[in-house]
């Protein structure tokens, strides 16, 4: 009977002491006469409450953006980003404030399950998260790289990436429920209440190296060959238009001189043409004037021949090439 009563006692003591706790410990921070500790824990909550319905809101637009625009919904590119901001609403939703309201009570009050599931939860959410930057990233690479991905990036391809992606990162946040995690965990939920990830060093260092430093390794190396590949695309596209630059101007500059040579040309044809034309009319006006005078003396017709004769000459002197 006094076993009943210890374990009673116990499961109560389980399910109450933690709010009580917490409660407690809320009322403390209020009047506490460190006040300078209780705004500092009031600012902390400001700020998480900010960083929550900042995370939930954004990524509601952006899942609301692409179920709404036709445009977005046809790029299977776009895939990515609505599983990413998917699982981020979960960070937000579910995650930050449980995390948040742990950290301004300083108690976990919510149980051993829920300890179990928040954890899990958060390392998958997170995970897949990182893991999407690094799957938009190889998309990008894809895209600038290979001519034909981009007619190959198929809505069956990005789904087989985005299966991947929730794939691993389930494994990664399942394995503590299994049983890889440290001996103390029971107790600190328990008795510390106290909710943290399995303590154990062989699972500390399998999650944060997939989950985090691999990710982040494999980003920035995608990332710089991208900036190499641009680099080059633009120094050819300089060199391309260089080219290109130096070829019109010396088509321009031939043709320029060819215009010139051409108008050199017409304007000796025209200045010989109009010589000629000036030496046939002159001829002809003098001929029509000796015709005219041929009825008269000899002293006259003597003086017009000799007239005619020096006008002639100074006109062929002057005219004729």
């Amino acid at each position: 009977m006094k076993n009943a009563t210890s374990t009673n006692n116990s499961t109560l003591d389980e399910t109450i002491l933690p709010p009580i706790m917490a409660i407690r410990n809320l009322t403390e921070l209020i009047t506490t006469a460190n006040t300078a500790n209780a705004m500092k824990m009031a600012i902390i909550g400001a700020l998480l409450v900010v960083l929550i319905m900042g995370c939930i809101i954004g990524n509601l637009f952006v899942i609301v953006a692409i179920l709404i625009e036709r445009d977005l919904k046809a790029r299977p590119q776009y895939y990515l980003i609505f599983s990413l901001a998917i699982a981020d609403l979960l960070v937000g939703v579910i995650v930050t404030p449980l995390g948040a309201w742990s950290t301004v009570t300083r108690v976990w009050t919510f149980g051993v399950e829920l300890c179990d599931f928040w954890i899990s939860i958060d390392v998958l959410v997170c995970t897949s998260s990182i893991l999407h930057l690094v799957a938009i990233a190889l998309d990008r690479y894809w895209s600038v790289t290979d001519v034909s991905y981009v007619q190959n990036r198929t809505p069956h391809r990005i789904f087989g990436m985005l299966g991947i992606i929730w794939l691993l990162s389930l494994l990664i946040s399942l394995a503590p429920i299994f049983g890889w995690k440290d001996n103390d965990f029971y107790r600190r939920v328990i008795e510390q209440h106290v909710c943290l990830i399995s303590q154990q060093i062989s699972y500390q260092i399998f999650s944060t190296a997939t989950a985090f430093y691999i990710p982040l390794c494999a980003i920035i190396f995608i990332y710089y060959k991208i900036m190499l590949t641009a680099k080059s695309r633009f120094k050819r596209e300089r060199e391309r238009r260089k080219t290109i630059s130096y070829s019109q101007r010396d088509t321009k500059i031939q043709g320029q001189c060819g215009n010139l040579l051409k108008s050199k040309t017409e304007i000796n044809a025209d200045m010989k043409k109009g010589n000629e034309m000036i030496q046939v009319s002159t001829n002809q006006t003098f001929e029509g004037q000796l015709q005219s005078d041929s009825t008269e003396t000899p002293l006259n017709q003597t003086s017009l021949q000799s007239s005619s004769f020096h006008s002639s000459y100074f006109l062929n002197l002057f005219f004729i090439d």
